[in-house]
C-alpha cells in the first residue's frame, strides 16, 4: 500500500535516494560503537579519545544542523544535499585510512559536517517530491523507519565487519552506498522551485551555538579523565555558560532567527523537546557504554555484541511506519 501511494506522485526512486543518504547518517552513529574496543587496541588510545571518535561526529552534526538548514534555504536543498553526501563519503574514506586516533577524530568531525548538510536538505526535498498529503505522510513514515533500520543494523553490521575485515571496514562500507546515493539523487530527485527570496545566515549566532554545544561536550568528556574540578572541565562548562545566553540574545534580536524562541512558549513543543533530549541522552549513552561492557567485561566478540544490542535498536524500526499511518489518518495530535 505504501509503495502504491507513493507511485501516484513521482515514483519511489526519490525516496530511495534520500533515504539512502539518511541511512548512512544514522548508521555511522551505531556501527562505530561495536568497533570502539578494537579501535582503542589497534591505535593504542585511551577512553577519552575513544569518546571523541563517537561524539565528534554527533557534535559537528548537531552543531551545524541549523546553519546547514539555512544554507539549504539559500542555495537550494538539492545542491546542499549532494555536497553533504560527497563530504560524508570522502570523510568516510579518511576515517578508514586514518593512521592515528587524532586523524580518525578529525575525519569523524568532517563526517558530521556532511551529515548536517544532508538531513535538513533531505526533509525539504522529500516534501517537494511528494506534495500529496497522504503520500507525504507515508514517505516520512518510511524515512523514519529507515532511521530505526539503520540504528538496528549498525551494531550487527559493525560486528560482522569488524570480525571479518577489521575496524576500518565499518567506514569503507559507506563508499559504494555514498556514490550510489549521489547518482540517484542527482538523476531522480526533483529540485524545489527557487522562491527568489534570499535568507541570511546568522554566522555569529551559529558560532555561539556551536561553542555552547562544544564547550558542554568537552567538559563532559574530559571530566572522566581530569576530574570535575579541573581547569579543563570548568573551562568547558564556563564557555558553554557564556555562549548560551549570548546565543539566546542574538536569536531574540534576529529578524529571521534560526531557532524561533516563541516556540518554547508552547507547552507541547517544550515537553516534546525535553522528552527528546532525555531519550537521546539515555539511548546514545548506552550505545557507547554497552558495547564496551559486553566486550571488555563480559568477554563477548564484536559480532556477539552486535547481536546482543539488536533488540534495543529494533523498536523504532517497527514504530516509525505505524506512526506515519496514524499521522496520515488521525492527525499529529492523536499521534
Amino acid at each position: 500500500m505504501t509503495v502504491t501511494a507513493l507511485r501516484r506522485t513521482c515514483g519511489t526512486l526519490p525516496l530511495v535516494a534520500l533515504c539512502l543518504g539518511y541511512f548512512l547518517v544514522i548508521l555511522d552513529v551505531t556501527v562505530v560503537t561495536v568497533a570502539i574496543p578494537v579501535i582503542g587496541a589497534d591505535l593504542r588510545t585511551d577512553l577519552t579519545i575513544l569518546q571523541w571518535i563517537v561524539d565528534g561526529y554527533t557534535l559537528t552534526f548537531a552543531g551545524l544542523l541549523l546553519m546547514c538548514g539555512g544554507l539549504g534555504d539559500r542555495l537550494g536543498g538539492k545542491p546542499v544535499f549532494l555536497a553533504g553526501l560527497a563530504v560524508f563519503t570522502v570523510a568516510s574514506a579518511g576515517c578508514g585510512l586514518a593512521p592515528s586516533a587524532g586523524a580518525l577524530v578529525a575525519a569523524r568531525l568532517v563526517q558530521g559536517a556532511g551529515a548536517a548538510m544532508m538531513v535538513p536538505a533531505s526533509l525539504a526535498l522529500l516534501r517537494n517530491a511528494y506534495p500529496d498529503h497522504e503520500a507525504r505522510a507515508r514517505a516520512f513514515g518510511v524515512w523514519g523507519m529507515v532511521a530505526g533500520l539503520a540504528a538496528a543494523a549498525g551494531p550487527v553490521l559493525g560486528g560482522l565487519l569488524v570480525a571479518g575485515a577489521g575496524w576500518r571496514s565499518v567506514f569503507f562500507v559507506n563508499l559504494p552506498f555514498g556514490v550510489l546515493g549521489f547518482v540517484l539523487t542527482a538523476r531522480y530527485v526533483p529540485a524545489p522551485a527557487r522562491s527568489g527570496r534570499r535568507t541570511g545566515l546568522d554566522v555569529v549566532a551559529q558560532v555561539t551555538g556551536a561553542l555552547c554545544l562544544g564547550g558542554l561536550t568537552w567538559a563532559l568528556i574530559e571530566a572522566g579523565e581530569h576530574g570535575w574540578a579541573s581547569p579543563l572541565t570548568l573551562g568547558g562548562f564556563g564557555l558553554s555558560a557564556v555562549a548560551l545566553p549570548a546565543f539566546l540574545l542574538l536569536e531574540r534580536r534576529a529578524r529571521a532567527p534560526m531557532v524561533p524562541l516563541e516556540l518554547f512558549g508552547e507547552r507541547r513543543f517544550s515537553a516534546s523537546a525535553v522528552v527528546g533530549v532525555l531519550l537521546n541522552l539515555g539511548f546514545y549513552g548506552m550505545l557507547f557504554v554497552v558495547p564496551l561492557s559486553f566486550q571488555q567485561v563480559w568477554g563477548l566478540g564484536a559480532l556477539a555484541t552486535g547481536l546482543a544490542m539488536l533488540p534495543m535498536a529494533l523498536m523504532p524500526f517497527f514504530a516509525s511506519p505505524l506512526g506515519g499511518r496514524v499521522a496520515a489518518r488521525r492527525g499529529r495530535t492523536c499521534l
